[in-house]
């Protein structure tokens, strides 16, 4: 080896100690602006899973090792979970020795959860999987919106949910009126009640995360569970802002948050059929709190509705319940299937959701040009469809 050589590996060396020994020393001081700190950001609302999975993910990769080695030279702050997290090697520090460990574990793929571990913030460990079969069957609305208690809409759809016998109400909105309406009723009384959130949950300290909360809070012995609808779809149509993870990271994080506070209420997210075509592990990762989940299709019945219902059951890997909320009545002015082939859709969701024992319940539509009011008084009021408002009756029966 040349001299001019040996003298440049020598000063390298130097270097390289020099730079380890002033981070060591100094790193209580040291306040240089890291390069990439939207990922600290991104993760800051992460609550652990298991040693080293400080940004909650359930698994170990580079982002742990970086708010690791970030908080430990003072450029990353964590959460007293991800604090938790950070000492992977469990000595009760968290020092450079934890993101070796991690380091370490990637380059053995050893970075699934420990077999046996109970993860605080998954469905299975605070309910959904109920594993009873068919239990639920009923509609949503009303709305907001439609909320007068001399509007005739309002009242017809409460009487229809007495005479179809369902159990289940999906609540558009928050509105207190209705909901009293509905538990002040000596028959609807005992219905479940699921609000329909919309799309709170990745609205970050949006006015309306803050109004769900609010009303659940003074509602939460009223209340069984909340629906968000197509929450990724929604995110996706909107053309996926710059802060994609901050988003993801963020959603899930709520959907977390929700599922701490009131673990005794359901968490049912509606995906519409094109998420079900998505990168599985993504759709697994970004539903993973919630306790159900169900997917919606508007065809008429085939055999690709079985389909959806297996991808649906692959992307539910935490144990969740199964629901199908397609339409088995949806009129337009231009145009609409004839009462045999709603029939048709109707019992097929049934006999569908029999045979997958996971499926809890049936939500189907019932729309007129996307209203849902004028939907049921369509239906009932027209005198056309008398066998399928009999075909509903036959299954809330069976069902309830």
């Amino acid at each position: 080896m040349g001299k001019k050589l040996k003298i440049m590996l020598v000063v390298l060396v130097l270097l390289l100690i020099g730079g380890i020994v002033f981070l060591t020393r100094n790193r209580d001081n040291y306040s240089a602006k890291i390069d990439d700190d939207k990922i600290v950001e991104e993760f800051q609302y992460a609550d652990a899973y298991f040693p080293g999975d400080v940004n909650g993910n359930n698994k170990l990769d580079a982002n742990d090792y970086k708010l690791i080695v970030r908080y430990v030279i003072k450029t990353a702050t964590l959460n007293a979970n991800q604090l938790k997290a950070a000492d992977a090697n469990g000595d009760g520090k968290v020092n450079p020795v934890d993101y070796k460990t991690i380091v370490r574990k990637i380059l053995n793929h050893d970075t699934n959860p420990p077999s046996g571990s109970v993860t605080p913030s998954t469905p299975s460990s605070l309910g959904g999987g109920s594993g009873g079969g068919l239990q639920y069957f009923g509609y949503y609305g009303p709305g907001t919106d439609d909320y007068d208690v001399n509007k005739v809409p309002y009242r017809e759809f409460l009487n229809f949910q007495k005479q179809i016998n369902s159990n289940v109400i999906v609540l558009i909105g928050f509105c207190d009126q209705i909901l009293n309406d509905i538990k002040n009723d000596p028959v609807l009384k005992t219905r479940k009640i699921f609000v329909h959130a919309g799309e709170v949950f990745w609205a970050k300290d949006s006015a309306a995360y803050t109004v769900m909360y609010n009303f659940i809070e003074r509602n939460k012995n009223k209340i069984d569970g909340i629906m968000v609808d197509e929450p990724y779809w929604n995110w996706e149509s909107d053309g996926f802002p710059s802060n994609h993870q901050y988003e993801k990271n963020n959603f899930i994080a709520k959907s977390r948050e929700f599922r701490q506070k009131y673990p005794n209420m359901k968490l049912i997210g509606i995906l519409a059929y094109t998420e079900l075509n998505k990168n599985l592990s993504t759709m697994q990762e970004y539903y993973q709190n919630f306790t159900d989940l169900g997917f919606d299709y508007y065809e008429r019945w085939s055999s690709q509705y079985g389909v959806y219902l297996d991808k649906l059951s692959q992307i539910a890997n935490h144990n969740q319940d199964l629901w199908i909320v397609n339409y088995s009545f949806a009129y337009t002015a231009s145009s609409a299937l004839s009462e045999n082939e709603y029939i048709n859709i109707l019992q097929g969701q049934y006999d569908l959701a029999r045979s997958n024992s996971r499926v809890v319940g049936i939500l189907p539509f019932i729309l007129y040009d996307a209203d849902n009011m004028k939907g049921f008084r369509w239906l009932v009021n027209t005198k056309r469809y008398t066998n399928l408002l009999n075909k509903h009756k036959e299954i809330a029966n069976n069902i309830c």
